[in-house]
């Protein structure tokens, strides 16, 4: 019966539960269990993925239910054993006592204990090899099958001529037996629901069937009832006691099998949560580690990534953050040093070769071309040179428009640096080649290299990328704008680095520039590699074609008729260009990754959980004290404490946790009552009976009224009360659940008296030997409070078998009529204290007592493991969103976050833009304060990196928002406005531009308070501004880099470059678009490289008051 039909479920909370649907076919067939449902009731699934049958509760995918079957095994195992052992302890015991007895046919009774316990040897033996897996069915069956024949073997042997002292085993004993193998059969054996409750119900017929056919001898089995009443000893009223009892212990036993049922499904998906939190842990480490290495070595992102780790390993996870009073706060705030600098990592490097790589002719080339067909043009061009790059050993820095420079031997040294940087920039003149001819272009490669010292490293804190900064790279820079098209321009000291392995030619620099940097260098220009030099590594020889065959195969380039690559006939280069492709989708579509939610699907659970021994063990070896159970781990058991509180408070963390709770106290208010119930039917009340029950009725009714309300408002209304707050803590519950445990016992206890009970003594052994059993109830309690109580109740009943409690007035003569009588016998009361009968009771009540300890153990083991599981995947949750922020920052240092999303999509990304501000802002005397003689102008870039970074927090302004800082380079920072078409206000179509001669406002206020902090240097800053089209693109291939191009971005910097000290130049457009909100002086006529002669403005302030308004109001 599909419990679907008849009860609505509410979806659990999607931040919490597990998404387990899969994309594929079994979800298609299960689309009708996962489809919305209402609810009126706070009466949620009992576990997630549930499918809906209460008579076999499973999963609703069959894969999962047998992934489950296969890693809960070492709990089903665990509990065959335990069962084993406990009946081989219980037939120890009880052959113990029958020989020290030698009660009539105890030989008969010793001979089954010791069949029996050897069969259970065997059985715990068998289960040590690895057939157990195959018929561990079987031999659960087989179990019970042998307890129902031993438990019931006493009724053969029952008789009324007996009398007490010849019966082998008492009725009164085989009931506890009863009580016991139920239980087991229940809570112990590893059973399904459908057959644990089978059995059980037939178990406790057959039982009471051979009771009615043994009633003569049962009834009269003389404790105390006298001759006249033992025909009224099994009056229907006790019947209904008798079958309210075992009613009674059905609920409880039910009751413990679901919740072993439900802690082992959610420990299963627990556990699963916390290996697949682990796995997408690690994938986000790696997917991370492939950012940021796609945009700085190795070596500098391992640091980056020490300190970040670091961070993260010292940062307490949510579940041991506890709470803390202000005033500590106030004190913790104190405490912490301010910091002085941000953090910076900078290396100094000697002996490092810097290569720059200019194009020839890409102005010509880039005219009349549409965004995709440059962007196109770009990456396939780059695309080679990074492929070169990397086989050469150089290390790509970056790309300046159409400028490439790489470096080599930084920031891992390598003796063969210069060697690396002439073959790459060789390699790139053959490779642009290669790409006239493949695209049909004209273009050409200036290459120059020079070797020195640089720091290398990192500056700023947005759109940061690994650089180098030294005397020698602008000399690099110089080198090759001094040197000629198709050729390699290298200094002397390149040269002299070149062990005379290339026949050079002299590089006559000082005629084709006058830059003061060649002031004294000899430059050189290769013209080949000596034939008699050394052979070159195999990494360094030559391939058939460095082309990027991939790349030009996008949807963007195939509309670029006349860049399509023709078929070269050969399949030399595919594998090569298939890997470099396969690495542009890797690191692109892992992009993509970085803002996906964790989804667990059905087949991520099976392959989390299935072939990995980690996880059996984790199911035997639980990550708890085996004597204390408290957790080894510090800080989780006082969070594990406040697991139930939070829970209580949440609907998200679980409806589970509220039904497992609220039937705890169904079951408590059950057995107190029905225990009150049967009192009455079977003792004459009397006037401390009635009292106690006045008193604990109110009780248990206060209680039971306030958690069914509780229960059926979800905890979200009570929860609001701090006094509903207060009773769902530790010690509150732990004094209500005490309280609860103990009531029935005191039923018990308020009825004994000997007038009452002489005549139904054994009800009151059923009565305590139930309030003991139930000392299983409240699982989230402490089991070893629960199984101490337990043992005092087992105690107390003890001490009354033991001690004449009860006694008759005088010696009842009771006259035997069968034959075989011995005359007249004196009745004893069972608690008088000598009765004959008593050690079995007792040693009932101690296997009683053991099997309490080892349920109230295994329950309390399995709530600690299942919160352990989800502490654990809480934890690595957080780190993974922690690990997915920190991504998402490199990500869009990398990449603009809306050029990002957009990748994730498309592999490539390019588009032209309508009036983008672009402003180049450079500290014009940086390189004056720049020194190298002390640690090789290290601190001097610290203090770089502090304007830069105060720069970078200008951005984090809400009116900034349009603004994206695009590069650094030296002492120049570039930024555009516009670029995001989303955060364009269409109402103020030059708001953007608005913005960003604001911005570079506020770069001249943050300079001139960094100025005031200086001693004795003050640093001067120059800016240069324009809008109008641009193109903006991603390219690269190892390397994604994200940039503009544009005769809008060439106008910006030469407006720069041409500027004044202190002020911002405009040419004449952008001055008569921003006229209307800035005061502007006019400068002059500006020659500038390209566009011949400008006339350029400068910004003077903002207007108080914008100009169309002033005129509006003199109107």
């Amino acid at each position: 019966m599909d419990i679907n039909n008849t009860v609505t479920f509410g979806k659990t909370n999607n931040d919490t539960s597990l998404k387990i649907e899969s994309q594929n076919s079994y979800r298609r067939e299960e689309s009708d269990l996962d489809a919305p449902t209402t609810t009126t009731v706070c009466c949620a699934a009992p576990f997630e993925r549930y499918n809906g049958s209460w008579w076999s509760p499973k999963f609703n995918n069959a894969t999962m239910e047998r992934q489950y079957y296969t890693s809960s095994f070492p709990l089903r195992l665990r509990g065959f054993q335990t069962t084993l052992i406990y009946i081989a302890i219980a037939c120890l015991t009880f052959l113990i006592y029958f020989a020290v007895m030698a009660k009539p046919n105890h030989q008969l009774f010793i001979a089954g204990c010791v069949a029996f316990a050897l069969v259970c040897i065997g059985l715990l033996v068998f289960t040590c090899t690895q057939h157990y897996w195959r018929w561990q069915f079987t031999a659960s069956i087989l179990t019970v099958v042998l307890l129902f024949v031993l438990s019931l073997a006493s009724f053969a042997f029952y008789s009324e001529l007996l009398k007490p002292d010849l019966i082998t085993l008492s009725p009164i004993a085989a009931f506890l037996i009863t009580i016991e193998v139920l239980f087991l059969i229940y809570a112990v054996l590893p059973l399904p629901l459908y057959l644990s409750v089978g059995l059980g119900v037939l178990y406790s017929i057959i039982y009471e069937l051979l009771c009615s056919v043994k009633s003569p001898a049962v009834s009269s089995y003389g404790y105390g009832l006298l001759e006249d009443t033992v025909t009224e000893s099994y009056k229907p009223s006790q019947v209904v006691v008798k079958v309210l009892l075992h009613c009674l212990i059905h609920a409880v036993c039910l009751h413990s099998h679901l919740h072993i049922l439900l802690r082992n499904r959610t420990l299963f998906l627990s556990k699963a949560r916390s290996v697949i939190a682990s796995n997408e842990l690690e994938a986000e480490k790696a997917l991370k580690e492939k950012m940021i290495y796609s945009v700085m070595p190795r070596m500098v992102a391992d640091k980056l990534m020490e300190t970040e780790e670091e961070k993260l390993k010292n940062k307490e996870p949510q579940w041991a953050v506890k709470k803390k009073r202000k005033g500590k706060k106030g004190n913790q705030r104190q405490q912490q040093a301010p910091q002085v600098f941000r953090d910076f990592q900078m290396f100094l490097m000697q002996n490092v070769s810097i290569l720059y790589a200019d194009i020839v002719g890409f102005t010509k080339m880039s005219s009349g071309k549409r965004a995709d067909q440059l962007v196109a043009l770009l990456n396939d061009l780059f695309g080679r040179f990074d492929r070169l790059a990397e086989r050469l050993g150089c290390e790509k820095i970056s790309t300046l428009g159409d400028c490439y420079y790489c470096v080599s031997g930084c920031p891992e040294p390598r003796a063969d640096h210069a060697r690396c940087c002439v073959e790459t920039g060789l390699a790139m003149c053959e490779a642009i080649q290669e790409f006239d001819r493949d695209v049909g272009e004209e273009v050409n490669m200036r290459v120059g290299i020079h070797t020195g010292t640089v720091l290398c490293g990192i500056l700023g804190t947005k759109r940061f990328k690994f650089d180098v900064w030294s005397h020698d790279v602008s000399l690099a820079n110089t080198m090759e704008s001094s040197g000629l098209p198709g050729r390699v321009h290298i200094s002397n000291k390149t040269f002299d680095f070149l062990d005379g392995e290339y026949e050079v030619e002299d590089g006559k620099a000082q005629s084709r520039s006058t830059s003061m940097l060649l002031a004294g260098v000899k430059s050189y220009l290769i013209v080949r590699r000596k034939q008699d030099a050394p052979p070159l590594p195999a990494a360094f020889r030559p391939v058939a074609s460095v082309r990027r065959r991939g790349t030009l195969t996008t949807a963007a380039a195939k509309e670029v008729e006349e860049v399509k690559l023709p078929d070269s006939g050969g399949d030399h280069d595919v594998e090569a260009d298939g890997e470099e492709e396969d690495e542009r989708e890797d690191v692109t579509l892992a992009l993509g990754l970085v803002a996906q939610n964790l989804e667990d699907d059905a087949n991520a659970i099976i392959e989390a959980m299935e072939g990995n021994p980690t996880n059996m063990d984790y199911f035997f070896n639980p990550p708890v004290n085996q004597l204390t159970l408290r957790f080894k781990q510090s800080g989780l058991e006082s969070r594990y404490a406040e697991f139930f509180q939070e829970g209580s408070q949440s609907s998200a963390v679980s409806s589970t946790l509220r039904q497992l709770a609220y039937v705890d106290y169904l079951i408590a208010f059950s057995v107190y009552f029905v225990l009150a119930v049967c009192c009455f039917i079977v003792f004459e009340a009397k006037t401390p009976w009635l009292i106690y029950f006045a008193l604990t009725m109110v009780v248990e009714l206060i209680v039971f009224i306030y958690q069914t309300y509780w229960f059926v408002r979800c905890g979200i209304e009570t929860s609001r009360f701090p006094a509903t707050k207060q009773l769902t803590k530790s010690l509150p519950r732990h004094l209500i659940g005490v309280v609860l445990l103990l009531l029935p016992v005191g039923v018990v206890y308020a009825n004994f008296v000997c007038q009452s009970i002489f005549l139904a003594e054994q009800f009151v052994v059923y009565f305590l030997c139930i309030t003991i059993m139930h000392f299983v109830n409240f699982p989230l309690l402490s089991s070893w409070m629960k199984s101490l109580l337990a043992f005092v109740v087992c105690i107390s009943m003890i001490v009354v078998l033991q001690f004449p409690c009860c006694t008759l007035p005088e010696p009842t003569p009771r006259s035997n009529a069968t034959e075989g009588s011995q005359g007249n016998e004196t009745l004893t009361l069972l608690f008088s204290g000598s009765h004959v009968v008593s050690y079995e009771i007792i040693l009932d009540f101690l296997l009683a007592l053991l099997l309490v300890w080892f349920l109230n153990r295994e329950f309390e083991l399995s709530s600690r493991v299942n919160f352990h599981g989800e502490a654990l995947s809480v934890s690595d949750k957080e780190k993974i969103e922690s690990m997915r922020d920190q991504a998402e920052w490199l990500l869009h240092n990398i990449i603009p976050k809306h050029v990002s999303e957009e990748l994730k999509v498309n592999l490539t990304y390019s588009r032209n833009h309508e009036d983008i501000g672009v402003i180049f802002w450079s500290i014009t005397n940086f390189w004056d304060f720049y020194e190298e003689g002390f640690e090789g102008g290290q601190e001097c870039l610290r203090v770089l990196n502090e304007i830069i970074g105060d720069f970078d927090d200008l951005l984090e302004k809400p009116k900034y928002n349009t603004i994206n800082k695009i590069k650094t380079i030296g002492a120049t920072y570039m930024a555009a406005a516009g670029l995001n078409i989303q955060r364009r206000d269409e109402r103020n179509p030059y708001g953007h531009l608005v913005a960003l001669i604001d911005f570079a406002i506020d770069m001249q206020r943050v300079i001139q308070e960094f100025n005031s902090n200086m001693l004795s240097f003050a640093f001067s800053m120059r800016c240069g501004f324009n809008h109008g089209p641009v193109t903006s693109g991603v390219i690269g291939t190892t390397k994604l880099y994200y940039d503009i191009w544009g005769d809008t971005v060439n106008v910006a910097s030469r407006m720069d470059s041409t500027g004044e000290t202190d002020r911002i130049q405009v040419a004449v457009n952008s001055m008569q678009v921003l006229n209307r909100m800035f005061e502007f002086t006019h400068r002059g006529s500006v020659l500038v490289k390209g566009k011949g002669e400008l006339d350029t403005y400068l910004v003077v302030k903002k207007r108080d008051t914008p100009l169309l308004e002033v005129e509006e109001s003199e109107t």
